[in-house]
């Protein structure tokens, strides 16, 4: 076991640490979610991660995300993630995709043992549920806004995406807090690991929503 390692053990297993190695992961959207998937994906040791994002960096960025700084403004935040977890583990394959994500892009997440949802559109997330149902992939969904932000894991067939979102009302005046963004990644991030690591339980399925500026934390079961 490298010692870069090390301190997850025993959290996880010095197996599910090399089984890690073995899988491929997609993280749709390298901004202030995305962001922090990268770091989390390149820490953990996932053997290979597939970076999705046609955008470029703008000022406004740099309140929340990680890899956003006053050097890379008006570059590809693909390009940048991709660079990031190549520099902090050199061991990660990274594959980057430079175009927003649409049905006809799409089979590039074929193969992927997770896919990590960090968009910032109901439309594209709920082609991105269609797209992880037809590779029967799971996707972990995260979403935030202020203080706020909601995460679950998305098992092919259940519908969850387009059961929240189809007929929902959206905020016209999204705001996201720096620490709201690393709050959900870390929860879609641990929701990510039990599924690579075959710990998922059905309890995971729940909508979790928290409100960091309360400290509530809400788990609903959706109806089908």
């Amino acid at each position: 076991m490298e010692n870069r390692y090390s301190r997850n053990i025993p959290s996880i297993t010095e197996a599910e640490q090399e089984l890690l190695k073995k899988k491929k992961v997609a993280i749709l959207g390298c901004g202030g979610l995305g962001g922090y998937l990268c770091e989390f994906c390149a820490r953990l040791g996932i053997g290979s991660i597939i970076v999705c994002d046609g955008d470029v960096f703008e000022e406004s960025n740099l309140n929340r995300q990680i890899l956003s700084t006053e050097g890379n403004l008006g570059t590809l935040k693909a390009e940048a993630a991709k660079a990031y977890i190549e520099c902090t583990n050199p061991d990660c394959h990274v594959e980057m995709i430079c175009q927003p994500f649409s049905a006809d892009n799409a089979s590039f997440l074929k193969g992927c043992d997770v896919i990590l949802d960090a968009l910032d559109s109901a439309p594209f997330r709920l082609l991105l549920e269609d797209a992880a149902e037809e590779y029967s992939i799971p996707l972990v969904h995260g979403a935030v806004n202020g203080w706020s932000g909601q995460v679950c894991l998305v098992l092919p067939g259940n519908r969850t995406l387009h059961r929240i979102y189809q007929n929902a009302a959206l905020p016209n005046n999204k705001t996201v807090l720096p620490f709201t963004a690393a709050a959900c990644a870390c929860m879609e991030m641990s929701l990510a690991l039990k599924v690579l690591t075959r710990k998922n339980e059905a309890e995971d399925e729940a909508l979790s929503i928290f409100d960091l500026f309360s400290g509530q934390l809400e788990k609903i079961f959706l109806e089908e």
